[in-house]
């Protein structure tokens, strides 16, 4: 009896299991069959006209569509199309014509120097125009007066010689070192005037360039 409930019970098992297959089946049979009527109707769809747009959409946005039933019946305008398409030809002949001006323009403009250049010129000029000025300046020799314009004493015969040759730079040509016969050092002087007050006033350009002088009669 046992053995007759368990060859029932499998062979409910076997039913379901069909049943479920089956029905698998059959759902994926007929979602095959609605795509391909899907496709099928999309394919034979047919339309009663076609309707050309220019390509243009900017410059032939006026003119009408054309369809099958023009086609078909001949009456076809093309004036507007071609009254574009003239307009269109012209616009770009004008561009090209501007283009071609806008060049030629720039090829005729002369060449402009350099700004660095300019600047260049300007800084070496400027060093020869200070020298010419400091030149013309010039300081006085003196006229060989008892006056002496004195520029320092040192101890030691090479610094005043130092010294000399500075104010010799500096336009003093007859300057020169002497001693004292009451002193030991060794007194530059720049120049020698006859007037008091012209070697004062040597003394102080002397002054104003940095020099320590006075004068000192002879």
């Amino acid at each position: 009896m046992g053995r007759l409930i368990r060859i029932g019970i499998y062979a409910l098992i076997i039913f379901i299991l069909y049943f479920l297959v089956s029905v698998i089946i059959k759902s994926y049979y007929k979602t095959n069959l609605n795509g391909e009527d899907q496709t099928t109707n999309n394919d034979t769809t047919t339309y009663d006209s076609v309707t050309v747009y220019p390509s243009d959409t900017n410059q032939l946005t006026d003119s009408p569509p054309i369809s099958n039933e023009d086609i078909v019946d001949g009456i076809i305008d093309y004036s507007d199309v071609d009254t574009k398409v003239k307009e269109l030809e012209e616009k770009k002949k004008t561009a090209l014509a501007t283009s071609s001006d806008s060049k030629k323009t720039a090829e005729n403009r002369p060449a402009q120097k350099p700004k660095s250049d300019i600047i260049d010129e300007v800084k070496e000029i400027k060093p020869n125009q200070v020298t010419k000025k400091s030149s013309s300046r010039g300081a006085s020799s003196g006229n060989g007066g008892d006056y002496l314009v004195m520029a320092g004493s040192y101890l030691l015969k090479i610094n005043a010689d130092k010294m000399v040759k500075k104010l010799q730079t500096m336009g003093y040509t007859k300057a020169d070192v002497i001693i004292f016969p009451t002193s030991e050092f060794h007194s530059v002087i720049a120049a020698r005037f006859s007037s008091e007050t012209t070697a004062k006033k040597e003394a102080e350009s002397l002054k104003n360039k940095g020099i320590d002088s006075f004068v000192k009669r002879k």
